[in-house]
């Protein structure tokens, strides 16, 4: 697999809290808005690279935004982790919703419930990958 680092969105990101991926893709702001997977369809690849201690549970979420931060987000695409699936070593295919109008950027959501403690990478791919 050859994951490109334009496309890369967490890099040893560690998640312990509600967090969103340090990194985004910028769409740009043209007219007509550009859609995601139209074509290729294409997806969220998050790799858990590392763990500490998880009693509690988390959603992986493929957002976009309006705005650069990811304030204002837009799920396409999601997966819930129940404690036993949070290891290290363990990679989730997000795919994204086709033909939604995109939003000008483009980024990751990590929504946790209860306590939970794990490194990320995180990349955008097509989902033939």
């Amino acid at each position: 697999m050859i994951l490109d680092a334009l496309l890369k969105l967490s890099a040893a990101q560690q998640v312990t809290a509600d967090a969103v991926s340090t990194n985004t893709i910028d769409f740009g702001n043209v007219t007509p808005k550009r859609k995601v997977a139209v074509g290729e369809p294409m997806a969220l690849l998050v790799a858990i690279t590392a763990i500490g201690t998880n009693t509690g549970s988390a959603k992986l979420t493929a957002i976009q935004s309006a705005a650069a931060n990811l304030s204002s987000p837009q799920i396409i695409g999601e997966i819930d982790l129940a404690t036993a699936d949070i290891a290290a070593g363990e990679v989730y295919i997000i795919p994204l919703s086709q033909g939604i109008a995109a939003l000008r950027y483009f980024g990751a959501n990590y929504d946790i419930t209860g306590t939970v403690d794990f490194t990320v990478d995180a990349y955008c791919v097509p989902l033939s990958m």
